[in-house]
């Protein structure tokens, strides 16, 4: 299993546990995967044809994209953010918070559930 969150259309956040298979990511954002480096240790995971099949926007995604690249928005449909190993190329467990890229509080993985704002930190 792999800690990653999901931000499905017009919902917050959530840290979810998700299989790191093809088939379970392809799941959850409804097609082909496209992955988007957000950093170097951070990937959004979106619907490759999302555009093409008019997929509904995703506010929240697309917030989070715009910090990390002012040009990038418009994300649709539903998405992860996982963890990122560059010099492997493999997904891995999410190791920071997507919202301001700083360590999960205690140094522990987010806990599982909503993610919302607290004391300036994301997670409950």
């Amino acid at each position: 299993m792999m800690r990653a969150v999901q931000i499905k259309v017009g919902q917050d956040m959530e840290v979810v546990d998700i299989p790191n298979e093809l088939e379970a990511l392809q799941k959850v954002v409804g097609g082909y995967l496209e992955q988007v480096s957000l950093t170097e240790t951070m990937a959004m995971l979106i619907n490759e044809d999302g555009l093409r099949l008019r997929l509904r926007p995703n506010r929240v995604a697309s917030a989070l994209a715009t910090l990390y690249f002012r040009a990038l928005g418009g994300i649709v449909g539903d998405v992860l953010v996982v963890g990122f190993d560059a010099a492997t190329g493999e997904l891995t467990d999410l190791a920071t918070c997507p919202c301001c890229n700083e360590p999960w509080p205690g140094g522990q993985k987010a806990s599982l559930g909503p993610v919302t704002p607290s004391q300036g930190h994301h997670v409950n």
